[in-house]
């Protein structure tokens, strides 16, 4: 691609992403829907989902605000930063040990 289309798809992702960033939905999780119909349901956020946490039951929503979730995903991240068996390391970032400090 040359740099004039390369800077036009750039600009046109720009404006997806910006028309996307104004919708609101009632509830925090993934969308689901069809041609007609969009509703949220479960996230099926990586942070819901993988390394063993749809078994140990983490919960997925939908929410129905943003504490809620972000109350869920530090949860998570705490029980994995304290548990040996279920540390990861992957949640966010890399996160040092406790006898690390």
């Amino acid at each position: 691609m040359t740099v004039e289309q390369k800077c036009k798809v750039y600009s046109q992702l720009g404006g997806i992403v910006y028309q996307l960033s104004t919708l609101r939905f009632p509830k925090i999780g993934s969308i689901f829907g069809s041609d007609t119909d969009a509703y949220i349901e479960e996230c099926l956020r990586i942070q819901t989902l993988e390394y063993g946490r749809a078994e140990r039951g983490v919960p997925r929503g939908p929410f129905t605000s943003s504490m809620d979730y972000y109350t869920m995903l530090a949860d998570v991240l705490g029980e994995e930063v304290l548990d040996d068996n279920l540390y990861i390391g992957v949640f966010f970032d890399v996160f040092p040990r406790p006898e690390q400090f």
